[in-house]
């Protein structure tokens, strides 16, 4: 009996070994785990502080942002609103406005300045421009004749060439 117990014994010192190791193995693995999934939590926590911050930044902007907005659209109410509604009145029932006074007065200014009146400014510019074509027409035509020359004297010198080399043609057979 004493080797069944001593068979006993160290059956069951095996088993409180084994499961003693195999349970410290798992309480470190548990341990490892709790300890990596602490560390993301940590590092959720950096970045939600960060997003935070990022946040409160933002919301100061629009704060200000939304202060200058009311400040504007309170000065565009107040002084652009009602402006634009007068001119609009005016607009509807027609603007008028007498141009003779001003044109006789940049008629005389321009008659003092010059020593021309209008219309003799006006038949002068256009003596003026009408010279201008009338030299260009004709440097054209000269341009035009030249050319026309060029070509007649271009085909006939063609021509004498051309009939030569019928001549030669004709020799060689």
């Amino acid at each position: 009996m004493d080797q069944n117990r001593d068979i006993f014994q160290a059956v069951k010192d095996a088993h409180d070994i084994g499961f003693s190791s195999g349970l410290g193995k798992q309480v470190s693995l548990m341990s490892q785990r709790v300890s990596s999934i602490q560390n993301r939590v940590d590092s959720h926590n950096v970045h939600m502080d960060e997003i935070v911050r990022q946040n409160e930044s933002m919301n100061a902007d629009f704060q200000d942002a939304g202060a200058r907005l009311a400040i504007n659209t309170k000065a565009i109410n107040e002084n652009l609103v009602p402006t634009m509604n007068k001119l609009l009145a005016a607009l509807s029932h027609g603007v008028y406005h007498n141009a003779l006074p001003i044109s006789r007065d940049v008629y005389r200014t321009l008659e003092q300045s010059t020593g021309l009146s209008v219309h003799d400014l006006m038949q002068d510019m256009v003596v003026k421009e009408l010279q201008k074509s009338r030299i260009k027409a004709s440097k054209s035509a000269q341009y035009a004749k030249l050319y026309s020359d060029t070509a007649k004297a271009t085909n006939s010198d063609l021509q004498v060439k051309i009939q030569q080399l019928m001549i030669k043609a004709d020799c060689k057979k």
